[in-house]
């Protein structure tokens, strides 16, 4: 049943990715809805789950909107990749941990696009795109975390969320 409930996120992520948050703007800055998600889900599990809910995101949005397939995949994968690596690390998992984690997946995700940019042979400037849109980004990315870690929290509530529940499920298919 996890299996089923994560898919569907993904699927509402890409969806609100892109119909919704691409026409809201905070400070200029459109949140990354993927990230405040994958970031909560690592900040609560701290399990290779929320790396692979990144992935899967980013690859589904590279069919849906991407330029070519692998474009938003790696973006989303490396930003996870950073995220779980500094959730390993963090002994005391409070409320504000998966913002955190959120502000720093936006900033490497930028990077990433920086650098593939960079390959592609199109000129921009790193400086500008740091400071107009990954900083800003990766704030209001980390405020809308709080929300959907809320969300999040409540949802692992349930039975089905945890991972009994979900070696269950698999063993009676």
């Amino acid at each position: 049943m996890k299996l089923f409930v994560m898919g569907a996120l993904i699927i509402i992520n890409v969806i609100l990715s892109g119909s919704v948050f691409s026409q809201i703007y905070m400070f200029g800055i459109a949140p990354d809805i993927l990230i405040c998600f994958t970031a909560s889900i690592i900040a609560i599990e701290k399990r290779v789950n929320g790396v692979v809910f990144a992935m899967a995101g980013g690859l589904l949005m590279d069919i849906v909107y991407g330029p070519s397939i692998g474009f938003y995949t790696l973006q989303f994968f490396i930003a996870a990749i950073a995220m779980h690596y500094v959730a390993i690390r963090i002994y005391t998992v409070n409320f504000y941990a998966a913002a955190f984690l959120a502000a720093i997946g936006v900033v490497v995700k930028e990077i990433v696009a920086m650098i593939i940019v960079f390959f592609m042979g199109r000129p921009f400037s790193a400086m500008y795109v740091l400071v107009r849109y990954a900083i800003p980004a990766a704030i209001t990315t980390g405020a809308l975390t709080l929300l959907t870690e809320l969300f999040m929290k409540w949802l692992y509530r349930y039975k089905f969320m945890t991972r009994k529940a979900t070696t269950e499920f698999l063993d009676n298919l």
